[in-house]
């Protein structure tokens, strides 16, 4: 049964028509001041490549950011997965390797080598909850403490080998929500702490999505097209909103790409951008959690080499977006109101789209991978409000 389908068969479908987003409200502009960094850091291993794979905010004191490296051998490349603890104060850090236990509770046999870090989020107590892509086979549900010590890990038995996960959050009730695509196709589901699916959605097309979960219930934001290029054609984003059983509940969609949703209070904002290569305008939409539009900001208009955006709750209602233009990576924080805070243009040439952000009350930092003399390192800028 088609995500559509499930709905419909709820009696509880809403459809939420575009005109309703377009007459959300005039868009709101404004400048910014200026942030300056109040440090600066690189990190990196003995291997040469790395390959950043993202950050959480662990605690007031703390945030972790992990990276994939790649050790070459005598015959093959072994992939090994960090972890990096970073005081947000003095910007010192504690280097973790990942190792996995050589059984687990399944099964003897169980020992596995990790291929990629596909998702994490932080859980209650403190405790990393991960999905990792494994060789030989498969994906792994598994819980570290922050030390990277692995809890447990169970083996999340989807049926599609082609599948890719990118989001997973954790379920008040225990257990988790994951959100991926599979086979170009958007991709839900519920998990168990072992790893076990409760249920699975299978959407429309999708290159990628992104999930966020607000008023108790989840909102999946559907990229129709990838990130990587495609500024040259008109694209779409399908938004849609379900209870925590599965069930859909009201869908919209709007004109963009490469969308990013985030929570902030009872609301949640998606930022993308709209228009061709030469002339993209990033905007930030803000809907309530019934799915229904509230106002439309305008983050950067008419410009172009925009790429690679995330967004992230600021904690007083705002957001704080960032990205990379022709190379550079920058940081803006959005107010409730829609209107500009301040802004933040960096120096450093990141690799690809990998920019990234972490708010918090300690501070606002930028994270991205570089390249150096000696190899890839991750930069971490800690702004100065």
């Amino acid at each position: 049964m088609s995500i559509r389908e499930i709905g419909q068969a709820s009696g509880f479908l809403l459809v939420v028509s575009t005109c309703a987003l377009q007459a959300a409200g005039p868009i709101a502009k404004a400048s910014a001041q200026s942030l300056v960094p109040r440090w600066e850091r690189s990190f990196a291993t003995e291997d040469r490549l790395l390959r950043y794979r993202g950050s959480l905010d662990l605690n007031s004191r703390e945030m972790v950011f992990a990276a994939m490296s790649y050790a070459r051998g005598t015959d093959r490349v072994t992939p090994r997965l960090w972890l990096w603890r970073v005081e947000k104060d003095s910007g010192e850090a504690d280097r973790l390797p990942v190792q996995m236990p050589a059984t687990t509770k399944e099964t003897s046999q169980a020992q596995f080598e990790v291929y990629d870090l596909e998702a994490f989020s932080v859980v209650h107590g403190g405790a990393i909850v991960a999905i990792l892509e494994a060789l030989p086979r498969g994906h792994w549900l598994v819980t570290l403490d922050s030390g990277g010590r692995v809890l447990s890990a169970g083996e999340i038995r989807v049926t599609d080998t082609d599948m890719a996960f990118t989001q997973i959050l954790a379920d008040k009730r225990g257990g988790f929500f994951a959100a991926g695509v599979s086979r170009s196709k958007a991709y839900l589901a519920r998990l168990r702490d072992s790893g076990e699916i409760i249920w699975e959605r299978h959407g429309g097309d999708a290159a990628e999505v992104s999930l966020a979960s607000t008023g108790g219930g989840l909102i999946l934001a559907v990229n129709r097209v990838s990130t990587l290029g495609h500024t040259s054609v008109p694209a779409e984003i399908g938004i849609e909103l379900y209870d925590v059983d599965g069930t859909q509940k009201a869908t919209t969609k709007l004109s963009g790409r490469r969308g990013r949703l985030s929570p902030s209070g009872s609301h949640v904002g998606l930022v993308y951008d709209i228009g061709l290569a030469d002339a993209l305008d990033i905007r930030l939409t803000e809907f309530d959690p019934t799915l229904q539009p509230l106002r439309t900001s305008q983050i950067v208009s008419s410009e172009q080499g925009f790429a690679g955006f995330r967004i992230v709750p600021a904690g007083d209602g705002g957001y704080v977006v960032a990205g990379a233009k022709e190379l550079k990576p920058f940081a803006k924080k959005i107010r409730s109101s829609g209107q500009a805070a301040w802004s933040f243009w960096g120096e450093g040439q990141p690799i690809g789209v990998d920019v990234d952000v972490v708010a918090s009350a300690q501070g606002v930092f930028l994270l991205y991978p570089r390249l150096d003399k000696t190899g890839t390192t991750i930069r971490v800028v800690a702004l100065k409000e």
